[in-house]
């Protein structure tokens, strides 16, 4: 029973929110010339490490531009942190079902 919950919890969930995510922003990733892989990681990889980034950058005294630019880097910076671990969690998850 042990190991069908680490199954679901640690491996399914994720993996499923990374199905919906990139299903949700498929319009980002993909052109006529095919798929961008880099954008996928980012937009897939977010949510997982935006809360792992650490120090985020707040733009403070800067111009319009300067702050959209800032807080877009920070979520390229959290999306590529975040595919990471995402990668991370479900090989984690997949040693723990197995040991468990």
């Amino acid at each position: 029973m042990r190991k069908v919950v680490i199954l679901i919890t640690e491996v399914v969930l994720p993996i499923a929110v990374a199905i919906v995510l990139a299903a949700v922003f498929r319009t980002v990733y993909v052109s006529e010339d095919g798929c961008n892989f880099l954008w996928l990681w980012i937009a897939v990889g977010f949510p997982f490490g935006i809360t792992r980034i650490g120090h985020i950058l707040v733009p403070l005294k800067h111009d319009l531009a300067s702050t959209i630019g800032i807080w877009f880097l920070n979520v390229m910076i959290a999306g590529l942190i975040g595919g990471v671990v995402l990668v991370w969690r479900v090989v984690r998850g997949i040693i723990r079902c197995l040991i468990a």
